[in-house]
């Protein structure tokens, strides 16, 4: 992307900022370009690391709503950072929903398979018994080692789910991070 085309999408994500307030960001990321061309980069180059203009666009209108609550906590501006919010959430939403949605479904088919196999497994000790009695010791040992294993089975299945959900909360939570850090710094220059 070039820097003409970083712009062009830019300004219009700009819309309901103040028009003076959008032209000084436009001038800013202009000045990105300007400075990472003193440092031999491509404009490409600068694109790809400035990101999406679209997104930056949502964020850097959400964190002008939010100066401007900070500035003035009026019911309107509170509005307004709830709607930029929610505007910046929204891609988050269209692309992190499925993939969550997912993750939720694998979550609860695994835990209808572990409850499934602690059960059966259950089921197989509890039977140690009546097999023992009717049709001695043989398949009764067969019976308890196949109830341990699944048991066994079952709540290694249920450790695991528990280790990369809490993985995924990590993943979440540096993604929380990243964006708050987007917003905080999405005006800074990058050299």
């Amino acid at each position: 992307m070039t820097r003409s085309q970083f712009l062009d999408q830019l300004r219009p994500g700009l819309a309901g900022l103040r028009p003076q307030d959008a032209d000084d960001i436009v001038a800013d990321y202009n000045t990105h370009f300007d400075e990472g061309q003193a440092h031999g980069r491509s404009e490409e180059e600068i694109a790809r690391k400035l990101g999406d203009p679209i997104r930056l666009a949502r964020e850097l209108r959400a964190e002008a709503q939010v100066r401007a609550w900070e500035e003035k906590p009026t019911p309107s501006n509170f509005f307004s950072v709830l709607f930029a919010f929610v505007g910046l959430a929204a891609l988050d939403f269209i692309v992190m929903l499925p993939l969550l949605g997912w993750l939720a479904l694998f979550a609860f088919v695994t835990v209808m398979i572990c409850i499934g196999l602690v059960i059966a497994g259950i089921s197989a000790l509890v039977s140690v018994l009546h097999v023992s009695q009717f049709h001695g010791v043989s398949p009764a040992i067969a019976r308890f080692a196949t109830g341990t294993a699944l048991v066994a089975v079952g709540t290694a299945i249920g450790a695991s789910l528990l280790l990369f959900a809490q993985w995924v909360v990590g993943l979440l939570a540096k993604f929380a991070r990243l964006h708050y850090k987007l917003l905080k710094q999405a005006d800074t220059s990058i050299p």
